[in-house]
């Protein structure tokens, strides 16, 4: 909506008085006297301020309203915020030649690089913004408009704000905060149709927003970071937010769902940055043992030789009936792997379509060596299992919960540690499932199981393989499903789930 400043205005004479004596050799001569048109602008609701209170965008110390006549030679002139900080309704004034009547049609702007020809404004919008604590920088975001002294400046706002609240461990600190949208252009030159305010152009799809030293140390309350943006409607996946950190390591998480952005208002979304390292909960696997888990399920990825081994990008993520899994036997470039066969000196951590358990033979090797050499990373055995999720297991039942839904992905096991007062809820969506990463829960999905190129009951059933191994040709695994989990003794030449897990120190 397009909304009304109103401007009330009054001629000042600046009169030269002079109050020295008329042979004083010290005191200069007063300046003749120039006739100036003070201009004071009231601004209502309209949504151009620079900081927030809350989500509600304010006025704040050194926010301009710049206007200048559409005719004539007159330069434009920045008119300063006089009051009204904080709230979001500010008054401007300043001094307006006088060339300047009633009658004469004026556009005016509120912050970004403006330029105006033939009817139509065009916005650059720059690749770098910077961070502002719990606001925006000044200039940074734009608005504009026309109409006359008499009538007011009709004002419009073609760019929205982003507000994305970054949750994760004071350990990190940020330098700064990337948005790169896949389909949409987010910075450059914008062409903005005066009518309908709509904006199209642009060059880049990356915007950056630079954090000036110090850097800014993450919570598990979280950080506020707002930047500008068209107006889209940003499809799920679109949206990639990157973290660098202050040693110039990165971290990045994406958008599950929609992310609407209007011209004029701030949109509110919150992630969770994981480091690469585990996760913060700490749970109890013997009565003198405690791990931290993983911030994902183990896979493999194929480049068409070799494989690479890393974590899945959310807890949740599993690969399923997709290829990788289903091609073991003719990967291609690309392809993932999450459902191993037991891990042993005679597999390749158990990558193999073999259906013999003969094949399986010898002893464990642990997938933990996959990802590193030092002992970092390790398999849980089945009495760790069982003392995690066991009938006899001294944690308390509420601290873990099956049948859950973890952002469209239905039965779940979802655990706390052991330091959790908390409730584990049966469904969560993006935004609360990144809440209960800050508090340590962890996510089992339901990934099913594979046979061969076969991949069975993904979405009901999760199984993951434990370091124990039962005689030469099964191995003990957890298991779930929509009931209440269990252990249990298997062949090894199923390909089961792994979460790989690190010493709490």
């Amino acid at each position: 909506m397009k909304n009304v400043f109103f401007l009330a205005l009054a001629l000042t004479v600046l009169a030269g008085v002079s109050s020295c004596r008329k042979n004083d050799p010290e005191r200069p001569p007063e300046p003749p006297a120039e006739k100036y048109r003070q201009v004071t602008i009231t601004a209502g609701a309209v949504r151009i301020k620079t900081s927030l209170r809350g989500d509600t965008l304010t006025w704040s110390t050194g926010d301009k309203l710049n206007i200048v006549p559409r005719t004539g030679s007159v330069e434009a002139v920045a008119l300063e915020i006089t009051s009204g900080y904080g709230t979001d309704q500010g008054t401007f004034s300043g001094k307006v030649d006088t060339l300047v009547t009633d009658n004469t049609e004026i556009y005016g702007w509120c912050g970004g690089d403006w330029t105006y020809s033939s009817g139509s404004f065009s916005v650059h919008m720059p690749a770098t913004q910077t961070y502002v604590d719990n606001g925006l920088a000044e200039n940074a975001y734009p608005s504009i408009g026309t109409g006359t002294i008499r009538s007011g400046i009709m004002l419009s706002n073609p760019m929205g704000v982003l507000k994305i609240t970054v949750k994760g461990a004071d350990t990190i600190e940020v330098k700064s905060v990337s948005v790169t949208s896949v389909a949409n252009n987010l910075a450059g030159l914008f062409a903005v149709d005066q009518a309908g305010y709509a904006v199209s152009g642009g060059s880049s799809k990356t915007l950056t927003l630079d954090v000036v030293s110090p850097y800014v140390a993450l919570s598990s309350a979280g950080v506020n970071f707002h930047i500008v943006v068209p107006p889209a409607e940003y499809a799920p996946d679109d949206l990639t937010v990157t973290i660098t950190k202050s040693d110039d390591t990165v971290l990045s998480s994406t958008f599950a769902d929609t992310v609407t952005v209007t011209a004029g208002n701030a949109t509110a979304r919150e992630i969770q940055i994981l480091p690469e390292g585990p996760l913060p909960g700490v749970f109890s696997v013997s009565a003198t043992k405690r791990v931290r888990f993983s911030k994902g399920n183990l896979q493999a990825t194929c480049d068409g030789a070799s494989y690479s081994w890393g974590f899945a990008e959310h807890q949740y993520d599993y690969i399923g009936y997709k290829a990788g899994n289903t091609t073991i036997d003719s990967q291609t470039n690309g392809s993932v792997v999450d459902l191993f066969g037991w891990s042993t000196k005679a597999t390749c951590y158990g990558i193999s379509t073999v259906f013999d358990y003969r094949a399986y033979a010898g002893d464990f090797k642990d997938w933990g060596t996959a990802i590193d050499d030092d002992g970092t990373w390790f398999t849980l055995s089945n009495d760790e299992w069982s003392f995690l999720f066991g009938d006899t297991s001294p944690r308390k039942d509420s601290l873990y919960r099956y049948g859950v839904t973890v952002c469209g992905n239905p039965n779940c096991l979802v655990s706390a540690p052991d330091d959790f007062e908390g409730t584990i809820e049966s469904e969560y969506d993006a935004s609360t499932w990144s809440s209960a990463e800050v508090e340590g829960l962890v996510c089992l999905p339901a990934s099913g199981f594979r046979s061969g190129n076969y991949v069975y009951n993904a979405k009901r059933l999760g199984t993951y393989w434990s370091s124990t191994p039962y005689n030469a040709s099964g191995a003990y695994l957890f298991g779930f499903d929509s009931g209440a989990p269990y252990t249990m003794s298997i062949d090894r030449d199923c390909g089961r789930a792994v979460r790989l897990v690190s010493a709490a120190r």
